[in-house]
């Protein structure tokens, strides 16, 4: 990610391929995986209807990972933070 300077985020980086490898995970397990995916995707539907159904999962996996990331411990950015900051010094 980078901003307008052209500099990159290297947190926004880490935690987005963290959130992005999360809902991929929690979209397979609720739309795809024959035993574990939401029963009203199973049985014969219109598929109108069935892109309802994921939106909606996909909303739902939004919402859950956005919790997740915002009740982080503290300690968690910290040690990204420190870890950031020590690869900018080697860069210098």
């Amino acid at each position: 990610m980078k901003s307008e300077t052209g500099v990159k985020d290297k947190i926004a980086q880490h935690w987005i391929g963290i959130l992005l490898e999360k809902a991929k995970e929690k979209m397979a397990t609720r739309c795809t995986n024959p035993k574990t995916k939401d029963a009203r995707l199973k049985g014969k539907i219109s598929p109108e209807e069935r892109a309802k159904i994921k939106d909606s999962i996909r909303m739902g996996i939004q919402e859950e990972l956005l919790d997740w990331l915002v009740r982080r411990p503290e300690d968690h950015y910290r040690q990204i933070q420190s870890g950031v900051y020590d690869l900018i010094s080697l860069a210098n």
